[in-house]
């Protein structure tokens, strides 16, 4: 005598497995985002760098930050998003 049919525990295996592999992807997923926005990205590096200024006031100090301040690639992640915004689906 079966208390449970066959039937009946092989669907509850199946619903199990589909909600063990959902909260499997949900948590690789929150892992990939924090990882994603704990990370300093080249944006933030850039960024950090251009700021870092030295404290004198000198000419000499404030020419030779100048200098040091690298611009060119300042907008790439702008070109980037635009690009993105841009794109035909």
């Amino acid at each position: 005598m079966e208390i449970i049919p066959k039937k009946h525990t092989l669907l509850f295996l199946a619903a199990l497995l589909v909600v063990l592999l959902g909260i499997m992807a949900y948590v690789i997923r929150q892992q990939n985002l924090a990882r994603r926005f704990l990370q300093p990205s080249e944006f933030d590096k850039e960024l950090s760098q251009i700021q870092e200024q030295s404290e004198s006031d000198d000419v000499d100090a404030i020419e030779e930050d100048i200098g040091e301040t690298d611009l060119e690639d300042a907008d790439k992640e702008l070109q980037d998003i635009e690009r993105e915004l841009n794109q035909t689906y």
